[in-house]
């Protein structure tokens, strides 16, 4: 079995292909890839949130 790679975990997630970790070793970067939310999922719930404003 194969881990995902940090590129192929980011992808998955919606990250710009223009992001990069400017620290960390590959262990982590798939941790904090693990703690944080898909951009593309965040835009629209505060899309959603701001447009009543």
């Amino acid at each position: 079995m194969r881990m995902l790679q940090v590129l192929e975990l980011m992808r998955a997630m919606g990250f710009d292909e223009d992001f990069t970790f400017p620290i960390g070793t590959r262990r982590e970067r798939v941790r904090l890839l693990g703690n944080s939310v898909c951009p593309p999922a965040m835009t629209a719930v505060v899309n959603s949130l701001t447009a009543g404003s």
